[in-house]
């Protein structure tokens, strides 16, 4: 069952990011790390086996996401005095299917599917099978106002097929992932877009739904659009007209999302010099010719990645090599926004089948 993820007494959950995990904590009992960051709790195996977890999540304002992976377990969460929050589990479309049940009311709920409930009511559940799932808990005083009076909170499973859905779980995903915010100012954006996509997944009214639509979905299509990027960086057939087909927008939508980021043009050559600094700073690529790392990574010319190169890194690419050669052991510089890069990190590179031409537009 999906237990809810919220910031509690715990200086770790209390600091902004929380990590609880078989691995990091042996010796835990995971029914502790679930009672830091959600309240009481009971869990056991169901199939005879140790429960392994693993937890990670960021607070915001007015909102706590989290991650959340377990091997089969049976869980019963009591109900919160005093708090009201809501509660938005966002399952793993690989997932297997879970029971969970609050009162008299029970559910069977699909890979791929929501269950909402509040905070102040206990519910329990069973994963026959491992689980991964993203939690969303908002603020019952934040989300009221989007809500229409007639959004039902006692246990209330949403289908995957509400087109929110997608959205949200790509949304938290790239959060969690991402691990945290650094930029002053941003987490209250977030915290509104996680808001304004838990209200659409729940039901929003006709205000809701228009206010919703200005911040919070355009955040999580920007999310989504930027995976798309990562995964299609080396094709050819990258543009905004590429991902609004795959996204069903319109490419003016998509050079609006990007805004923010100097334009989609501007952010796809810091990503591909990002690629490309890594192929120059990485041994096992020492290899490649700097001409065909250009044209790999969806440069028209020598010249043209020469010069977007030096504008960026400080440095040509003739240059960055050999200093990167005469580190101990041949060790890569990994670029981050602090020294002027562009804060790529290596799981950012585009697939294999992308390097090698292949495309994965995915309908998003």
């Amino acid at each position: 069952m999906p237990p809810p993820a919220l910031a509690g007494d715990d200086p770790m959950v209390r600091a902004g990011k929380f990590h609880f995990s078989t691995d990091r904590c042996p010796g835990l009992d995971p029914a502790d790390a679930v009672r830091a960051v959600s309240g009481p709790v009971e869990i056991r195996s169901v199939d005879g086996t140790a429960p392994r977890f693993e937890i990670v999540g960021v607070t915001l304002p007015t909102v706590t996401v989290a991650t959340q992976s377990w091997t089969p377990v049976a869980m019963q969460k009591a109900a919160l005095v005093d708090n009201d929050d809501i509660v938005v589990s966002v399952t793993d479309p690989g997932g297997g299917r879970l029971h969970i049940a609050s009162g008299p009311h029970e559910e069977m709920v699909d890979g791929g599917d929501v269950v909402a409930v509040s905070a102040d009511r206990d519910y329990r559940g069973a994963l026959p099978e491992p689980a991964r799932w993203h939690v969303v808990r908002v603020s019952r005083a934040a989300m009221d106002p989007l809500l229409d009076r007639n959004a039902s909170l006692t246990l209330t499973r949403i289908p995957h097929a509400v087109p929110a859905v997608a959205l949200l779980r790509h949304y938290v995903d790239g959060l969690v992932r991402d691990g945290g915010l650094d930029v002053a100012g941003v987490e209250a954006v977030v915290a509104d877009h996680l808001r304004d996509l838990a209200a659409l997944v729940v039901g929003a009214s006709r205000d809701g739904r228009q206010m919703a639509l200005a911040g919070g979905v355009m955040g999580g299509r920007l999310e989504a659009a930027k995976r798309l990027v990562a995964e299609n960086l080396l094709s050819p057939s990258l543009s905004d007209a590429a991902i609004a087909k795959a996204m069903r927008i319109s490419p003016s939508y998509v050079r609006k999302m990007f805004v923010a980021d100097g334009g989609f043009c501007a952010y796809v050559t810091r990503q591909r010099l990002a690629h490309a600094y890594h192929l120059l700073t990485n041994p096992t690529h020492g290899q490649l010719k700097i001409i065909d790392i250009a044209y790999t990574c969806g440069f028209s010319s020598l010249s043209t990645f020469n010069r977007q190169f030096k504008i960026h890194y400080g440095a040509a690419p003739s240059d960055i090599r050999p200093f990167a050669e005469a580190r101990p052991g041949g060790a890569s510089r990994r670029s981050t926004a602090a020294d002027g890069g562009s804060g790529w990190e290596e799981r950012r590179a585009a697939p294999a089948e992308a390097a090698a031409g292949g495309q994965r537009w995915a309908t998003r």
